[in-house]
Formats: structure tokens, sequence, C-alpha cells
């Protein structure tokens, strides 16, 4: 049986049971509560859950992001000098898919992976994926803030992956503003 044949089953036995409990009156909360248990609920709360009509709406469509090994270690070998090593086991990744921002939301993306490796105790790779057409992060009048404390929070490495160089842009001189920590961009 599939989902939709499932529900549409669900929704008939929840529209019988609330047409026999508006048809019997009062003990008719009783008999709902048999036709289906809906746990510790009082039975005119139960009563109430009957009466309801289910519906199924749609989501949006989502793609599941994921550095795979193979990803891992392609990466590692473009970007050499970050010295990621072999296994993407002593890295904790954080992905992010450049299509789906604007240039300005790609900043803000960016710099909350940045906060959020900021606080984990792995070391953090941040995996931009680019296309030609979306590879840039824009940080306007400010600036990519990285305060790390390396020693309890591991280092950080930013790198673009995809059909397009990464690029960061912004109107001051200082587009990335490392302050501290152990910091790589590829």
């Amino acid at each position: 049986m599939n989902q939709k044949t499932l529900w549409n089953r669900l929704s008939q036995l929840l529209g019988h049971a609330s047409r026999q409990s508006a048809a019997s009156g009062a003990d008719s909360r009783v008999r709902s509560q048999s036709v289906l248990p809906f746990g510790s609920r009082s039975s005119r709360q139960n009563a109430n859950l009957c009466a309801r009509n289910l519906q199924m709406e749609e989501l949006e469509s989502r793609h599941l992001l994921s550095v795979t090994a193979a990803d891992f270690s392609a990466i590692a070998a473009q970007y050499e000098e970050l010295n990621l090593g072999q296994s993407a086991d002593a890295w904790n990744v954080i992905e992010i898919d450049a299509a789906e921002f604007s240039a300005e939301s790609l900043g803000q993306a960016i710099q909350e992976a940045v906060q959020t490796a900021e606080q984990t105790t792995a070391n953090d790779l941040v995996v931009v994926r680019t296309t030609e057409d979306a590879r840039t992060a824009s940080f306007g009048d400010g600036s990519l803030v990285v305060d790390l404390d390396s020693d309890a929070y591991g280092s950080l490495a930013i790198v673009g992956w995809g059909d397009g160089m990464l690029r960061l842009v912004g109107t001051t001189q200082t587009v990335a503003d490392v302050q501290a920590g152990d910091v790589g961009f590829g």
C-alpha cells in the first residue's frame, strides 16, 4: 500500500469516526476513543481529534548535501597546502551549496559556518559547493571575521569546491579578517 493510499484510508477511517460521533451524541466520544486510541488524552480531546480532516501537504524539494570520502580525498589533493590529511574522520565538515544563495546571503552563510566552527572542538572544514554562476560571497561593507581559539577548538579550513573558484568580495580593503586561529583558505 503506497503512502497516498494509506493516508486516504486513514482519512476515511477518521471521517467515519467523526460522522459516527456526530450522529450518536454523548457516548460517541467513548466509541471514537475505541476506534483510534489517542493515548492519555481526555475523551473530549479525542472527539475533537476525530472530527478533524487529515490533509497531506507537499514539502519543498530538498537534496541532501554530503562530502563523500572520495570528495574529501579530492579536496585534500587539490588543496595540499591546507594539510587536510587522508581521512575526513578528523574533521567536522560544514557544507554550503552556493547555488541556493545570493552573493550577500552566501557571505552570511559562510560567516555562520565560521561561528559554528568557533564552537566545535574538532577541526572544521567549510566546503562551499560552487558553480560557474554561483561562486561569489559578498560581505558588503564588512568582512568575514574569524576569531578562533585553535588550541581549544581546532583549526578551520574554508574551500570552494565545484566548477568555479570561490570568490570573497567586499567594499573594504580587508575581506577576511582573521583575528586569531589556525585558518586556511582554498
